[in-house]
């Protein structure tokens, strides 16, 4: 069949039309669609704001139904700064504690870096949004000059257990003394004859008038004060009364200064007195924790200026074994010994006599005092005091009672 060309254009314009239409309704569909997911999105919004606020848990990171209660800890600050202070003004402030968790928060431990800080919670329990308010106290008599010291806050805050606040400042005294706040002399001879000096220089505009207090003649030290610039700088020298005690000699000298502000200045002064041969520690103690062989140092101490040797080592239990292990070495900076160092190996507690044992170190010493020395090794059980024997000692002849070892 054949068609003219009107009644072809008259067909493709019919087929334009219909494919015009069915667009046209497809796009009307997919509008309606879009619409009624929209109108859906908008009220469930509309519901869930209607819902009660304890159905939305508050705990930051944690969303959705059924989220576990956690406390958590919050300062109201984390540093404290209490700039410049004067030796012995008060130093507080206040540190507020929030639980801004959902659970009941416990403080477990509170502790400072030094003894000089002090802080005390009020509560150790924090209920959900509620707050306390926590005292900070620094001792400005305890440490001066520049402060860097730290509170620790311990809690059942699952992310957070251990949270901190830093303290610092400045705490001056009305003098300073230099090169060093002390009188350190270190290691000394019973015998000995010492002296160190320090300088006292005002950080005061008013004029101090520095007195020695007196002083007992059962002190180790004896002292001098001398005025180098009329209330302003001082020179402070100690002196050794020999003998002095074996051991630590300590004392602190407490100065007037006649100043309104810090009337009182304490300095503190000390020295460590040995014998010329002496040996540390001059017994070893061994506990019922002790469960298999352990490992024990001796030191044996002499001057420098008149070295000794080790001539013999004797163990008076077969389980204990010794031997040296080290070269002679100094003891410390400042100090005028050297020492040989022995290694003692002792058993189990179980395996040790009730009694203890002991072990023998012997030397070359040309004073019999100091030839051989007897170190005990005791058996003991937990607050058990330590044994009254008379220990370490030097053996006059390299004897003790018991037949001494001979020197090899």
């Amino acid at each position: 069949m054949m068609f003219s060309d009107s009644q072809h254009f008259e067909s493709r314009k019919n087929v334009q039309l219909r494919m015009r239409n069915r667009a046209v309704h497809l796009t009307s569909s997919r509008c309606i669609i879009a619409v009624g997911v929209l109108l859906t999105a908008v009220q469930f919004a509309l519901a869930q704001q209607s819902q009660p606020a304890t159905s939305r848990p508050a705990v930051a990171g944690i969303t959705g139904r059924g989220a576990p209660s956690t406390p958590r800890l919050h300062l109201s600050r984390d540093t404290w700064d209490f700039g410049q202070v004067w030796y012995g003004d008060p130093c507080r402030t206040e540190v507020k504690l929030t639980n801004i968790g959902t659970d009941t928060l416990r403080i477990t431990k509170v502790r400072s870096s030094c003894g000089c800080t002090v802080a005390k919670p009020k509560k150790q329990v924090l209920a959900p949004g509620e707050s306390d308010m926590m005292s900070v106290t620094y001792n400005t008599r305890k440490l001066t000059k520049k402060v860097h010291q730290t509170i620790t806050i311990e809690s059942n805050d699952p992310i957070t257990p251990q949270v901190r606040l830093k303290i610092s400042g400045e705490v001056w005294q009305a003098f300073e003394a230099t090169p060093a706040p002390r009188l350190a002399f270190g290691q000394l001879m019973v015998g000995s004859e010492s002296k160190m000096s320090i300088e006292l220089v005002s950080n005061m505009e008013e004029r101090a008038n520095m007195r020695l207090p007196e002083i007992s003649p059962n002190v180790p030290f004896t002292f001098e004060l001398e005025e180098l610039d009329p209330g302003l700088r001082y020179k402070l020298t100690a002196h050794t009364r020999p003998p002095l005690r074996k051991g630590a000699n300590n004392f602190s000298l407490v100065l007037d200064t006649g100043l309104t502000r810090q009337p009182k200045m304490a300095i503190s002064v000390n020295a460590y007195a040995a014998e010329r041969v002496s040996v540390m520690p001059y017994r070893l103690p061994v506990f019922p924790l002790q469960k298999k062989t352990g490992m024990r140092l001796v030191r044996l101490n002499y001057l420098e200026d008149q070295p000794i040797k080790i001539t013999g080592l004797k163990s008076n239990n077969p389980l204990v074994k010794v031997a040296i292990v080290k070269t002679p070495r100094h003891s410390s900076a400042r100090t005028i010994f050297k020492f040989h160092e022995v290694r003692v190996m002792i058993p189990a507690w179980e395996k040790l006599p009730d009694e203890g044992t002991s072990i023998e170190i012997l030397t070359d010493d040309p004073d019999p005092r100091f030839q051989k020395f007897v170190v005990p090794i005791e058996k003991r059980r937990p607050n058990e005091p330590p044994k009254k024997k008379p220990a370490p000692r030097a053996t006059p002849g390299g004897k003790s009672g018991a037949a001494a070892a001979k020197p090899g």
